[in-house]
């Protein structure tokens, strides 16, 4: 048998499902950025590769990742880490307006 788990504060099952449905949302609006942001960056690899003639290996020195994560999320097997994903759109920001790409 499942048992409802109960909020700690006050005990109300109702309660416990606000909260969670809650916490439940950021992470799906997280994540929905984290998507967004990937792209960007395989946008950005994209262009780097293309008009630069740079390396994965460049870029994702840059970005400060393994090269091989930067491979999974190019070819969309993967995301980051929810809590590098600022830092990642802020590095490759970076490295496009170095290159004069943006």
């Amino acid at each position: 048998s499942s048992r409802t788990k109960l909020c700690r504060r006050c005990r109300d099952a109702k309660h416990n499902a606000k909260r969670w449905n809650a916490a439940r949302l950021a992470t799906v609006s997280r994540r929905a950025e984290a998507v967004s942001i990937v792209a960007f960056c395989r946008t950005g690899t994209a262009r780097l590769i293309a008009e630069r003639g740079f390396r994965y290996s460049e870029i994702a020195a840059a970005l400060g990742v393994p090269e091989r994560s930067l491979r999974r999320w190019f070819a969309g097997d993967g995301l980051p880490q929810l809590a590098r994903v600022a830092g990642l759109a802020e590095a490759m920001t970076a490295l496009l307006r170095r290159e004069g790409l943006i």
